[in-house]
């Protein structure tokens, strides 16, 4: 498998939209909104100000993951994005998830570098692997502007997730290691 096998696309896959639609069926049974939502979509409107007036914080997430992956519906990035930025204000779990979302917002609908370096770099702090692995990805190539290209940042970050239990990653240090 080479190096570029294990990074985000710029599309969301099957996969991590079935993994989305699960996390949100988990969390909606935690969150009764959440699970009305999911079996009515016409009340994401109505939910969307109560939401952010009144800081529901998983209804925030759960309602930016329906309208950034459109289930149900069809995509909305820019309430997907207001929900989010909400929920961050939270001090919840998956916050970091959130900012992850964020930074794939900013790149693939804004193609804002800087920002999305931003959210990037929260999400890694706040321990997301997925974070950790797209930055070390962007010190690897350079591909993002905000990110100097530096191998040896890379390597750090792919070791952090291949410590972290995600062993595909050992392929890109052996890469860096052995070139």
């Amino acid at each position: 498998m080479g190096l570029f096998s294990f990074f985000g696309s710029k599309d969301a896959s099957m996969k991590d939209l079935k993994d989305t639609e699960m996390l949100i069926k988990h969390l909606g049974k935690q969150d009764t909104l959440g699970l009305t939502i999911l079996k009515d979509e016409s009340l994401l409107d109505q939910v969307e100000p109560y939401c952010i007036s009144n800081q529901i914080s998983i209804s925030c997430f759960i309602s930016g993951l329906i309208y950034f992956y459109g289930v149900n519906i069809k995509p909305n990035p820019i309430k997907a994005e207001k929900l989010l930025i909400k929920f961050t204000d939270t001090n919840h779990p998956l916050t970091a998830k959130a900012y992850f979302y964020l930074s794939i917002l900013e790149r693939d609908y804004k193609g804002n570098q800087k920002k999305e370096a931003e959210y990037l770099i929260k999400a890694h702090d706040l321990g997301l692997m997925d974070a950790t692995t797209e930055l070390a990805y962007y010190y690897f190539t350079g591909d993002n502007m905000h990110i100097t290209r530096n191998k040896q940042t890379a390597r750090l970050l792919w070791q952090k997730a291949v410590d972290a239990g995600d062993y595909r990653m050992q392929e890109n240090i052996d890469m860096i290691d052995n070139p």
